[in-house]
């Protein structure tokens, strides 16, 4: 299974209005998670998304198995994709053409965000996910990826919370980090502290991005203070555990 992120050029200030576009109660999830090709046969699969927003900065992480081009093609071909992109149009910097599936298409390949940082130390379907948004100086950009190198190990947290995926992405000046995890977050963010994880955050900070809140904050709180509020999580993972 593989991990890619899509950026939204969302304006600040909206985040209740662009939540509820992505509720529950309003998205029309995929018809089928299965990705077939032009004569019906499988390529791929959706295993699960997560959908996150922190002021201007909205990513989706996607993790799939097949071919990332595959997966926008399929998703260009959902009702539901296409409602919420022209409810969300308002909310967005810049307009793009979606509505047709060359427009989709197009529109996701360019919104891929880089990459930096892809550690899977477990590969299953997803059943958590969290992430954490910082804004970085554009000097900073070159050294990010030897940074993140060593961030957020395969670390099992106190009460048996486990690690399964460190990744970070990068969009203009933003940094989008995601942790995939079974379990209690908070036991994960303290076996995640008890490997060091502080130590990311305050190169992080020399760097150019944001900093740490306060001197003596703790990973966990300094995790927290970052996190992006999740919209939605969708993921095989979480309907075969119910």
């Amino acid at each position: 299974m593989a991990y890619a992120a899509i950026s939204y050029d969302i304006k600040p200030g909206f985040d209740a209005e662009v939540a509820e576009i992505f509720s529950p109660a309003n998205f029309k999830r995929a018809s089928s998670p299965v990705i077939r090709d032009a004569r019906r046969r499988v390529v791929g699969h959706i295993i699960g998304t997560g959908l996150f927003l922190r002021g201007d900065a909205m990513a989706r992480v996607i993790q799939y198995d097949g071919e990332l081009d595959d997966v926008a093609r399929h998703m260009a071909a959902q009702a539901g994709v296409h409602e919420a992109e022209r409810a969300i149009m308002p909310y967005l910097r810049t307009p793009r053409d979606t509505e047709t599936e060359a427009g989709f298409i197009a529109h996701f390949q360019r919104s891929t965000m880089t990459c930096l940082a892809n550690r899977v130390y477990n590969d299953r379907p997803l059943t958590g996910i969290a992430a954490v948004a910082d804004r970085v100086t554009p000097q900073a950009a070159p050294g990010l990826g030897q940074i993140l190198a060593d961030a957020w190990p395969e670390v099992t947290g106190p009460e048996g919370g486990e690690v399964h995926a460190a990744l970070a992405y990068l969009v203009g000046d933003r940094l989008i980090r995601a942790l995939v995890y079974r379990g209690d977050l908070d036991d994960v963010l303290r076996g995640l502290a008890d490997a060091g994880a502080l130590e990311t955050e305050r190169r992080l900070a020399l760097a150019g991005a944001d900093g740490v809140p306060d001197e003596g904050a703790s990973f966990p709180e300094i995790f927290r203070a970052k996190s992006m509020n999740c919209l939605s999580c969708l993921s095989i993972g979480l309907l075969t555990r119910q």
